[in-house]
């Protein structure tokens, strides 16, 4: 639409609405009919608009809305306004003109009404000193951003302000409209600019095209029309891209809008002033996420302007209908009558009986679930013989990348003489006895009593060394055998009953008691390295290492107690360090800084390093105060320290200054990943920091290069993939590619695909049920075994998660046997590794362990022979800013090398307990934190999102440059008005402490503020509430939810720490580790889900670290294909014997016990146990903490020798 331009805006109306805006608009008063100087107008105008909406991005001056200066003077900022009413509707305000109704101020304005506007011409006014606002119940007399006229739930908008012309000005209240001409459309505009008009509804029903032209708007209401603008030239850009791609028979898809979409709006417009501050005010050239937080105003435009735009591209189905990605699968199960999706993320009350679909799983795995509460929606469905000969020529091919031990056989001593019999047992010999009683022993191991065991519960033992006292009675120093039970299978249904598990527990140390030769009921036939097809008592096929609550295949060096190492996940020899390392060093309490290994020595039989030292370049270097964390300066100090200071190694990788950082290195040291760009140099006693020369390159093993791809990397299958952060993460590590994803809400498959490259994922949009249905069936389509060899599984949580108010509904069954499916893909693909994440609610306590699915789905993937870790990892460990905690079940194929848990690179927060993750059967748990000394502190939500600027209440609803930074809820009037009386001081109060108060805060809410909230006796308004809690500035924020509610009891701590407000998308999904040029798409809400669902980036980032190291065997720069992914390879032996020594019966000997293992500081013991605690057999009198030899005492400043 094209209209005729008025006069000048008048000077006395320029000063009443913004004296700064006086020099720019009376240099105006040009005729504008012609469209030169109507493009001119319009560029000053969208210029002067742009400055104001984003002058930070353009000059990098004044402090961002959630900094705040560090010392000087305290600056307090007064927002220019935070009115979210007109000033009109206040007592009090005097209009600006004199006030009449629309329709006597269109006759004082045009003259007789009848003449005007109804032959064909348009007829235009301005209006100034607008307000734009919607009124129903929820939201009476709300201001709103002009893109809300489009909205479902805004069927009308109102206006005030002033009408005029050249004959005059009048003030209008309240003038209804639903329709906003925009012009300026076309490739050759380079604007919108002042082409917007309101057609208000009188002027709509008497049909005369009388326009409204919008002018400068009223000052409150310019935090709501500034970022209107700035969208309605998106909508412009966006609508001309598509036609200009149509013209050329091309269809416009999501992906073009990253980079295509900016480079052909530089060649259109490129010269244009107002068009290249609009564009810099982005910050970034990918346009993907302000179109789709834009996505329903420019579809409508786009469908105004043209219906075939939004029929014929491609982009609107991806980010708007949601249907680019069509369900592929087709139902392999029949939904019964109003079923919801299988995996529901909160399930209403009510629904208890209603019908759920089955759960298709695999024979094996019915027979170990289906005595679960949810086992009758377990249906089995066997693989056809087709896809059975696959799986079984994969696991042989699997099999064939490792060295197999021939298998050999503990003898079975048969003596009837008791003293004979006892005589006669060797080393090497499997011995039981009955397990120690707690009420005439101090051990703390608990007896398991499962329904599933069958007959006496005894413990064995592998003798290690037979002692024999001066009177002749025996006694025998064993490795104990665990049964299922011993571990964290516990009670549940293990699917062979002969299968024995080696362990890291022995006796062999002098405070342990020894087995003594009347406790020993018999000896038994066990086969070593063999399968449940054996013929012997017992098979042992792998060792379980007690002390990190994991399997690994069993190996010769397991056989014999002494040897720390042969438990060991590092490639390389733990503690065995070489020159030009990177190492960690505790340079001050339980802070680690990096350092180069430039020579090893040793003096008076101790080793030595000579290191130089890494600076923190935001340390360092005044010039780069903003750097990174994990940014180092190449140094010229040198220092030297004993070898065993060093805590271990870390990844630096050298890029040049301007270079972009590839993860893991971009992400802020989680994985213990540096990068290095300057060094120091001094020349006339002035310390410099310059790029960093290449000579020193040669100095230091580098981590990684991310860009090489020069090896097999395992193709996976991510299963309930959300929007992909779990499984980005992990391919973010450099060992996998994500080849096929499914889920069966299409909002979290468009997500999916909207980040990663069509071309290489294969997306399933439907249920796990439907995909596996047809993968057993061995369907045109489907994966077959061997095409995948790695597993992610997001499994769904409501069915576990204390969140949910009822997890007994059938709605929830379903959600908990949904872990039955994804055991039925492992034992269908048998990949070479996998995880799955779940909420440590999955991990039931000890009261519900003959119930508990984590350790029934241990029990599938051990029976299988997998080598199984329990991981309990928290987020803030690896760099997250939010309080989540989940379990991870990580899983490696036999023979091959297993990942190790993460190293904690985050410091522990102060006020954060150390939790345990539940109780095995055996009394000990899962596993339980400790505080390690790490190289980063822990972040903060304002080290998260302090560089976000400063949206007030949230209610202008768009943020230029941050689209992502809105709210994802309806942010009612009484909810803001709540909010504004819970203090920012201290930070993290709630209701609750404003109200009823706590230690050391008295109440500081009045009863007339009380009466704001709901009344007392609903639990949101209880002591124990955290609704209505800001956020904690300097903490965490608490766990990410599907919902945004700043009001809940539960997660009601979302408000942020000085702004009257939830929090944010972009704050949320920051504090998940979404990084930020990656897209969700959907509603607000969608998007809020997406995040809420998701796995920490960080820690996603993490493993997939650990995946690399395990596959690949090295995380440094070097020949990766030169180091296999299996175990250092086995050699074959045919007895016993070959493994043992005999020595002296009387020899005194003392080793050191297997079971004290390497702790990872991810998955360690919050406390050293007492060897009561780890052993089974009761201790000696004398206390030994075994654990304590692996303890660092702190550096002191003068173990530090610098070299000079």
């Amino acid at each position: 639409m094209l209209a005729q331009s008025p006069t000048s805006l008048p000077l006395e109306l320029i000063d009443s609405v913004d004296s700064g805006l006086h020099n720019t608009w009376i240099t105006e008063t040009a005729d504008k009919s012609s469209p030169c100087a109507q493009e001119s107008g319009a560029e000053v105008l969208m210029t002067e608009l742009v400055d104001e909406a984003d002058h930070r991005i353009e000059n990098g001056s004044g402090t961002r809305g959630n900094d705040r200066p560090k010392r000087g003077n305290v600056v307090v900022e007064l927002p220019f306004s935070t009115l979210t009413q007109s000033a009109s509707h206040y007592e009090g305000f005097v209009p600006p003109a004199p006030e009449h109704s629309e329709i006597r101020a269109l006759g004082a304005l045009l003259g007789e009404l009848g003449a005007y506007g109804k032959d064909g011409d348009d007829v235009e006014l301005e209006l100034n000193h607008f307000s734009i606002y919607i009124d129903n119940s929820t939201f009476p007399n709300e201001l709103r951003p002009l893109q809300h006229l489009i909205s479902r739930t805004v069927k009308c908008m109102f206006f005030d302000g002033v009408l005029q012309n050249e004959r005059g000005k009048f003030y209008l209240r309240r003038v209804p409209f639903h329709k906003l001409p925009v012009g300026n459309y076309g490739q050759l505009t380079h604007t919108v600019g002042d082409q917007i008009w309101i057609l208000s509804k009188l002027n709509e029903d008497l049909g005369r095209k009388i326009y409204y032209k919008l002018r400068m708007p009223a000052p409150e209401y310019r935090r709501f029309h500034i970022p209107f603008l700035w969208i309605a030239d998106l909508a412009k850009h966006v609508i001309d891209y598509c036609e200009y791609r149509q013209e050329r028979n091309a269809r416009v898809i999501l992906r073009d809008f990253e980079s295509r979409f900016n480079t052909w709006m530089l060649s259109m417009h490129k010269s244009s002033v107002v068009f290249n501050k609009w564009h810099a005010a982005n910050v970034h050239t990918d346009f993907r996420g302000p179109l789709i937080a834009s996505m329903d105003y420019i579809f409508a435009q786009a469908n105004g302007i043209n219906p075939e735009i939004t029929s014929w591209h491609h982009v609107w189905r991806e980010v708007k209908s949601f249907d680019h990605y069509q369900p592929n699968l087709g139902s392999y199960l029949s939904l019964g009558q109003g079923e919801m999706p299988h995996h529901v993320e909160i399930a209403p009350r009510g629904l208890k009986n209603n019908t759920v679909s089955q759960t298709i799983v695999t024979p094996y795995v019915h027979n170990l679930f289906s005595h679960m509460v949810f086992g009758k929606l377990l249906e089995p469905k066997k693989a056809t013989r087709s896809v059975e000969i696959e799986k079984t020529k994969f696991i042989k091919n699997t099999q064939s990348m490792y060295t197999q031990p021939r298998t050999f056989r503990s003898v079975r001593r048969t003596s009837t003489d008791r003293i004979t019999f006892i005589e006669s047992i060797a080393l090497g010999d499997v011995i039981s006895t009955l397990p120690d009683d707690d009420a005439t022993t101090d051990t703390r191991w608990k007896r398991g009593v499962s329904r599933h065991h069958q007959g006496e519960y005894h413990w064995y033992g592998l003798v290690q060394k037979v002692h024999q006292a001066s009177n002749g009675k025996r006694s025998f120093d064993v490795l104990w055998l665990y049964q299922p039970i011993d571990t964290p299978c516990s009670g549940m249904k293990y699917p062979w009953a002969n299968e024995l598990f080696l362990s890291d527990n022995c006796t062999c140390h002098p405070s342990i008691g020894k087995v003594q030769g009347h406790e020993i009921l018999s000896t038994h036939e066990v086969e070593w390295f063999g399968s449940p097809s054996t013929a012997a008592e017992f098979f042992v096929r792998q060792t379980y290492v007690a002390s990190d609550c994991r399997w690994t295949s069993l190996r010769k060096e397991h056989l014999v107690c002494g040897d720390e190492n042969a438990f060991s996940q590092e490639p390389d020899p733990p503690n065995q360090y070489r020159t030009s390392d990177t190492v960690l060093v505790e340079t001050k309490r339980m802070h680690l800084e990096t350092f180069i290994i430039e020579c090893l020595f040793e003096e008076k039989g101790r080793q030595y390093v000579r290191m130089r030292r890494l600076w923190r370049r935001k340390d360092v270097d005044k010039d780069a105060r903003s750097a990174p964390p994990n940014e180092l300066v190449y140094s010229q100090e040198l220092v030297e320290i004993e070898a065993r200071k060093i805590d271990r190694r870390c990844l630096v990788r050298a890029f040049h200054p301007h270079e972009e950082i590839p993860p893991p290195y971009n992400r802020n040291g989680t994985g213990d990943a540096f990068f290095i760009t300057h060094q120091e140099i001094e020349e006339g006693g002035v310390t410099e920091y310059r790029p960093l020369d290449s000579a020193h390159l040669e100095t230091f093993r580098q981590g990684f290069d991310p860009s090489y791809n020069q090896f097999k990397k395992l193709q996976g299958l991510d299963l309930f993939c959300g929007g992909g952060n779990l499984g980005r993460g992990i391919e973010e590590g450099g060992a996998v590619e994500m080849k096929w994803a499914n889920d069966i809400w299409k909002g979290a498959i468009h997500t999916y695909m909207a980040n990663t490259d069509p071309a290489h994922c294969t997306p399933f949009l439907g249920s796990v049920d439907d995909l596996l249905g047809h993968a057993l069936e061995g369907n045109q389509g489907m994966p077959s075994p061997g095409d995948i060899q790695f597993i992610a599984a997001g499994s769904p949580c409501p069915g576990f998660s204390a969140l949910t108010f009822d997890r007994t509904t059938n709605h929830q069954r379903k959600n908990q046997s949904l872990v039955a499916a994804f055991a039925s893909y492992v034992e269908l693909y048998r990949p070479l590794y996998g995880i799955l994440e779940n909420v440590p609610k999955m991990v039931d306590s000890s009261g519900f362990r003959d119930s508990c699915v984590f350790s029934q789905l241990v029990c599938a993937l051990v029976g299988l022979g997998y080598q199984v870790q329990v991981l309990f990892l928290d987020a803030w460990s690896f760099g997250s800013a939010q309080q989540r905690t989940r379990v991870f079940l990580a899983f490696t194929a036999p023979g091959l090398r297993t990942l190790k848990a993460p190293n904690v690179s985050h410091s522990h927060p102060d006020n954060m307990p150390l939790h345990r993750l539940g109780k095995m059967s055996c009394g000990r748990p899962f596993d339980s934190r400790k505080r390690v000394p790490t190289p980063f502190k822990f972040v903060s939500m304002r080290d998260a999102v302090g560089d976000l600027p400063d949206i007030q209440d949230g209610k202008a609803d768009y943020c230029v440059g941050y689209p992502d930074h809105r709210l994802s809820i309806y942010y009612t009037p009484a909810m803001r008005k709540q909010l504004q009386h819970i203090p920012t001081h201290p930070y993290g109060i709630n209701f609750s402490k404003s109200w009823w108060g706590t230690a050391g805060l008295p109440r500081v809410m009045t009863r007339t503020e009380r009466d704001l909230f709901p009344v007392e006796g609903t639990q949101r308004v209880g002591q124990n509430s955290k609704g209505w809690g800001r956020i904690n500035p300097n903490g965490l924020v608490g766990t990410i939810s599907t919902q945004c509610l700043p009001t809940d009891l539960r997660t009601g701590q979302v408000n942020h720490w000085e702004q009257n407000r939830p929090m944010t998308v972009m704050e949320a999904r920051r504090a998940q580790g979404f990084p930020d040029h990656e897209v969700l798409v959907g509603s607000r809400a969608d998007q809020y889900r997406v995040i809420g669902n998701s796995v920490s980036r960080h820690v996603a980032l993490a493993l997939g670290l650990a995946i690399r190291e395990a596959w690949l065997g090295t995380l440094w720069d070097e020949d990766v294909g030169a180091v296999p992914a299996v175990e250092a390879s086995r050699q074959n032996y045919a007895s016993l014997n070959e493994i043992f020594t005999d020595s002296s019966e009387n020899a005194s000997r003392s080793s050191t016990p297997g079971s004290v293992g390497i702790f990872t500081p991810a998955t360690s013991e919050s406390v050293a146990p007492l060897e009561s605690e780890i052993h089974r057999k009761r201790s000696l009198p004398v206390h030994v903490e075994l654990i304590a030899k692996r303890h660092r005492r702190d550096i002191k400043p003068d173990e530090f020798v610098l070299v000079e």
